[in-house]
């Protein structure tokens, strides 16, 4: 019967300990992917940024040049 008992005991333990381990993998695995998230929007905030700068650029230059057509045929500034 003591045999038995320290068996189930160590069984449980053990089976505490993987779900414990477990839930650990998949504690890592949600943070990652939340930081993995976290890169791709200040990727795209740093891309849209860049277009903005490239939309000011060529607005600036249109002018400064007076070159008016250019100017014109970029009404949709895309």
């Amino acid at each position: 019967m003591i045999k038995n008992k320290k068996f189930m005991i160590s069984l449980t333990l053990g089976l505490i300990l993987l779900i414990i381990a477990g839930w650990s993998d998949q504690h890592i695995q949600s943070q990652q992917v939340t930081k993995f998230n976290e890169l791709e929007e200040k990727i795209q905030r740093l891309e849209d940024i860049e277009q903005i700068k490239q939309l000011k650029a060529r607005y600036f230059r249109f002018v400064d040049e007076k070159k008016w057509t250019a100017f014109g045929r970029s009404a949709a500034w895309s």
